[in-house]
């Protein structure tokens, strides 16, 4: 059986849970799951969709350069946002 990389590091999974956005499942760590971390995809379809954001958001983390960051670092970080 293969195991499935978590979405939000690319370690192992342990299986799948709901993302704090609703309606999506995802493949996550057990370091992710006790972070509370979101792929950062997710952190993009939230600014996409609201070009600010949600309120859900502002106590997730996402993973990126190898470390979690919160919302607003990661938002922070966004250069050139087409919205």
């Amino acid at each position: 059986m293969i195991t499935p990389d978590c979405e939000v590091c690319g370690m192992p999974a342990i299986g799948k849970a709901p993302s704090a956005l609703g309606g999506l499942n995802v493949f996550l760590c057990l370091t992710c799951l006790a972070q509370g971390a979101e792929p950062e995809w997710v952190f993009e379809l939230a600014l996409e969709d609201t070009g600010v954001g949600a309120e859900w958001a502002s106590g997730r983390k996402t993973f990126r350069d190898g470390k979690y960051i919160s919302w607003d670092d990661w938002k922070a970080g966004v250069r050139d946002w087409p919205g």
